[in-house]
């Protein structure tokens, strides 16, 4: 199967409070995967970092082998590039991966 979304090495931090260590996650095509933990355990953040919400300090999220942080993004407010790279509309409307 192929993997849709892959996660390697990722880190975030809010300041000093370490949030996400290391994360390495891979979801293949057609797999469902839930997101569980405490209050406070860093799973909003863990979507935000693959939303580009947050930018991690380190490692990589990949969709369809691309590198989210490679991908041009339109902007909510104007519709203007803010990066360059692949559209990431138009990838997220490939990917067929599911989050719940």
């Amino acid at each position: 199967m192929i993997v849709k979304l892959s996660i390697k090495g990722l880190h975030f931090s809010y300041g000093s409070a370490e949030i996400l260590r290391d994360i390495n996650l891979d979801i293949r095509d057609g797999q469902i995967v839930s997101i569980v933990g405490p209050n406070g355990s860093g799973k909003s953040t863990l979507i935000k970092c693959i939303d580009r919400i947050l930018v991690p300090l380190e490692g990589d999220v990949i969709v369809d082998r691309y590198k989210v942080s490679e991908m041009k993004q339109i902007s909510f407010s104007g519709g203007e590039e803010r990066s360059t790279g692949h559209d990431c509309k138009a990838l997220n409307q490939r990917a067929s991966f599911q989050l719940r």
